[in-house]
């Protein structure tokens, strides 16, 4: 996030450098900062533009260009419906603490929620229905579209904003650690739970010390699913319910003959 900050006193000059060098975020911005490191403003090369058309100084402080207007949102535990600012065609959406340091992006063309929740995926089983293919090789590291099933997951996991997830391991999930570790490649927090027996559906949540999030996203590694997680959010928590499920439809042919 340091790449998208940049401080008041800097210039017009210096701001279009800096705006010239960023590659991973949907649009051109940067946060303006004073020298507490609080956000003041945002400037994008719209406003830049808009500035020099009025006066070709390329020397003026940012913090005579900036919008002091900008949309943020309060860092919290709380869901945040990102809907209303996609109406407003807000593509990026700082999260702030009470001091108004930056402590989160969201970028909301990439992200489609932010979810309160924190997921636990079971990874620990043996897959052997899949054998010979799990005989080396866990379940979920198995590769679709050359990427690991579970790898799918977590990047749509990522998706909804959900940023704390813990692994349930056992059969070879060395490998599973070593391919994530703690996450942050990605961005985000990975815990591992190793099962000293195998603990079948859920078991592995009573390991967990202590979730720090109200409501619990449990699923398996090797689901190849497209299902809206913001939805089955919103369903549980508007319904007061205590759990909710997500399925589908599976058809099941059984032979059978008349004697």
């Amino acid at each position: 996030m340091n790449s998208i900050l940049i401080n008041k006193e800097k210039t017009i000059y210096d701001a279009l450098k800096r705006l010239n060098e960023i590659t991973n975020i949907s649009r051109l911005i940067l946060f303006v900062t004073d020298n507490n490191d609080r956000i003041i403003g945002s400037l994008t090369d719209g406003d830049i533009r808009r500035s020099l058309i009025l006066d070709t100084n390329i020397r003026k402080k940012i913090e005579d260009v900036c919008r002091k207007d900008f949309f943020f949102e309060y860092d919290s535990n709380s869901y945040l419906d990102l809907n209303k600012y996609r109406d407003k065609d807000i593509k990026i959406l700082p999260i702030l603490n009470k001091r108004k340091n930056l402590v989160d992006l969201i970028d909301l063309e990439k992200i489609k929620s932010k979810l309160p929740v924190e997921c636990m995926i079971m990874a620990g089983g043996k897959g052997k229905r899949l054998s010979p293919l799990t005989n080396s090789v866990p379940k979920p590291m198995l590769k679709l579209g050359g990427i690991p099933i579970i790898e799918h997951n977590i990047n749509n996991l990522i998706s909804y904003g959900i940023k704390k997830i813990y692994i349930s391991l056992n059969y070879l999930g060395s490998q599973i650690e070593e391919y994530f570790g703690d996450g942050s490649s990605k961005g985000i927090s990975i815990e591992y739970v190793w099962e000293d027996k195998f603990l079948g559906t859920a078991g592995a949540l009573g390991l967990v010390k202590e979730f720090k999030t109200d409501n619990i996203l449990l699923m398996n590694s090797d689901l190849f699913t497209n299902v809206n997680f913001e939805d089955l959010f919103l369903k549980l928590t508007q319904s007061d319910a205590d759990m909710a499920i997500s399925s589908t439809n599976y058809k099941v042919d059984i032979p059978f003959c008349n004697i």
